[in-house]
């Protein structure tokens, strides 16, 4: 809520200033006394401080692209696929995160775009802010979505059919046939697991034998809830954020909001024998950091 962001902002400007104050105090201290005492303790503020920092205002600034190499079985058919997750627009991003990553895609020219929601924060008038949508590239293979938890903070009818207006077509335990080449693929979604009125058999009952299936849903826990005989080659998810804090060999810092384990917060994973791909996502929520996990455009080249 906006109240948190409020809480979570005045604890890392409290941290900034009172540091750097230490920092400067210490500093001065040096200069005045002989003897180096205070050194080890300034460098040791400064590191702290650099990271909150960086954390906080470099890091979610820096949109990177990563590509993942997907093997869905023996055929010659190929598809790049965009997926993009958890723009949160709202306290944190606006339009602009929204003019960069369609700059980026664009530049990529892909078959098929994945959206899996978490369009806004808290506010349905948030979602005005992806007007840049009008000149994001019309994937020849269509732009699909589905709802996130955060969509529903707002107007979920509302928050979705602004976002129809940019060709994307929703996916409300739902699923479409797409021609690759030769092969057919059929793509389902389910409205939020949270909040929505998801219905996973619904979404995926249309499947025709031999058709590759990809799955969207934007909270990764309904992998476990999917029944054996409704199959699909690959589940593409966000909500994790990736675990938004993570530390280098710890991974994320914190539990994401999930009933899966710590260990699956984002990339390519597998349940229980089933292809599972978790988007780190672009936006934050509560804290305004991501730390060694910058905002990432994911780039599934599937081979089938």
């Amino acid at each position: 809520m906006v109240g948190e962001n409020i809480f979570f902002d005045a604890v890392i400007y409290f941290f900034l200033i009172a540091v750097g104050a230490g920092i400067l105090e210490l500093g001065d201290k040096l200069r005045k006394r002989k003897g180096s005492w205070p050194l080890p303790l300034i460098f040791i503020l400064m590191f702290f401080w650099h990271v909150v920092f960086y954390g906080s205002f470099i890091e979610p600034r820096i949109i990177i692209t990563k590509n993942y190499d997907i093997n869905l079985g023996n055929g010659s058919e190929r598809a790049k696929i965009v997926v993009l997750a958890d723009f949160h627009l709202g306290a944190y991003n606006d339009e602009y995160l929204v003019k960069n990553v369609v700059r980026k895609v664009n530049r990529m020219r892909p078959d098929l775009i994945l959206l899996v929601g978490d369009y806004i924060s808290y506010k349905t008038e948030e979602v005005e802010g992806f007007f840049p949508f009008e000149d994001l590239w019309p994937a020849p293979l269509g732009i699909y979505a589905v709802t996130g938890n955060h969509d529903y903070e707002g107007d979920i009818d509302t928050v979705v059919s602004t976002l129809e207006q940019y060709n994307i077509n929703f996916l409300r335990n739902q699923g479409a046939t797409l021609r690759i080449g030769n092969r057919e693929v059929f793509i389902a979604g389910v409205d939020d697991y949270w909040y929505g009125e998801m219905d996973i058999t619904k979404a995926l009952v249309g499947a025709r034998p031999g058709q590759k299936v990809i799955f969207l849903a934007h909270n990764p826990d309904v992998v476990k809830y999917v029944p054996e005989t409704l199959g699909f080659d690959i589940m593409i998810s966000g909500h994790t954020h990736g675990g938004q804090i993570r530390l280098p060999g710890l991974g994320s810092v914190v539990q994401p909001p999930t009933d899966l384990p710590r260990n699956y917060s984002r990339g390519l994973l597998e349940w229980e024998g089933r292809n599972l791909f978790i988007s780190p996502g672009l936006g934050q929520i509560g804290p305004r950091a991501r730390l060694f996990n910058p905002p990432e455009i994911s780039v599934l080249n599937i081979t089938f």
